[in-house]
């Protein structure tokens, strides 16, 4: 049977000596001399397996609310403009890299005529190509909505003005 317990980052979760069973220790517990102590909070999870099947009588974890934002094809998204360079700009999306934004990727830009934006200005884009290893692809092109970036009217661009909350996510 299932078994939680909340924890806390330095409490002792087991010991060496308790642990003479195999155990397999996942995330949130570390070994500190001869205790298993938790790195992070939230439950502790142990779940009895067949020791015939595995080898291993008990696996211990630590579930927590450790959620990030992973970027997906088509998500739309308020990236903080971080880096600006000739060609385009490296946008703070709050996942695990950065976003690039092509200057060229908003709508009626072209090389002479292209937004000029600032190092902490808020974009409101789409994510047009995402990669687990890499930077993903950011654009402010929209798929049905054909106004100009100059006019004002495109639903994608810099946010001017009001203010930009943080919250979390659980």
């Amino acid at each position: 049977p299932k078994m939680a317990k909340t924890v806390m980052p330095g409490d002792v979760v087991a010991t060496m000596q308790e642990s003479r069973s195999k155990r397999m220790f996942g995330c949130g517990i570390s070994q500190d001399g001869e205790n298993l102590v938790a790195i992070r909070a939230g439950q502790l999870r142990t779940v009895g397996e067949n020791q015939s099947k595995t080898g291993i009588e008990m696996r211990m974890w630590i579930d927590s609310n450790t959620k990030r934002y992973v970027p997906v094809d088509e998500d739309l998204v308020i990236g903080i403009v971080v880096d600006k360079r000739t060609e385009d700009y490296r946008l703070d999306v709050r996942g695990p890299s950065y976003g690039v934004l092509s200057a060229l990727s908003f709508e009626g830009a072209t090389k002479r005529n292209k937004p000029k934006l600032e190092i902490g200005s808020l974009v409101y884009c789409r994510v047009s190509n995402s990669y687990r290893d890499a930077e993903s692809e950011l654009s402010c092109l929209s798929l049905t909505y054909k106004k100009g970036w100059m006019t004002g009217q495109a639903v994608f661009g810099e946010l001017e003005g009001g203010h930009m909350i943080e919250t979390s996510i659980g």
